[in-house]
């Protein structure tokens, strides 16, 4: 029995079940880091939009200064963590690659599309109408 399992593991490149389980689950929550990410994103640029507001400066440039930085982090750790994980579950190196960098493009996409419902389809907070320079 204990072979029988070991020879499937080694048909589908997982090295086991419990290193794969481990990695769709850093893949899971690696969706709510996303969304938590974009969201970020969503309210830095209102704090931008609020600060513009008087000065009637270019809106929402400071969403990049101040949310465009914690996307990136985010994504380099979480693409850290989801590469750790598929190098244990993974057998090859360049499958491990592969799934980790198809789960991390997966995982914020699937993160963003969660939030748009919520913000009425933009990724940046739409800066108060009538906007006059």
């Amino acid at each position: 029995m204990g072979t029988a399992g070991a020879v499937s593991d080694r048909r589908t490149g997982w090295t086991s079940a419990g290193w794969a389980a481990l990695f769709w689950v850093t893949t899971a929550l690696g969706t709510v880091a996303g969304f938590a990410t974009w969201f970020w994103l969503y309210l830095a640029s209102d704090v931008d939009n609020r600060r513009s507001a008087d000065d009637f400066s270019h809106p929402n440039e400071g969403a990049l200064s101040l949310g465009l930085p914690v996307v990136v982090v985010a994504h380099v750790i979480g693409f850290g963590l989801l590469l750790l994980t598929a190098r244990r579950a993974r057998r090859g190196r360049r499958s491990a690659w592969w799934f980790a960098a198809v789960a991390l493009v997966t995982s914020s996409l699937v993160g963003m599309a969660a939030l748009m419902p919520l913000t009425d389809g933009q990724l940046l907070m739409p800066y108060p109408l009538p906007f006059v320079p």
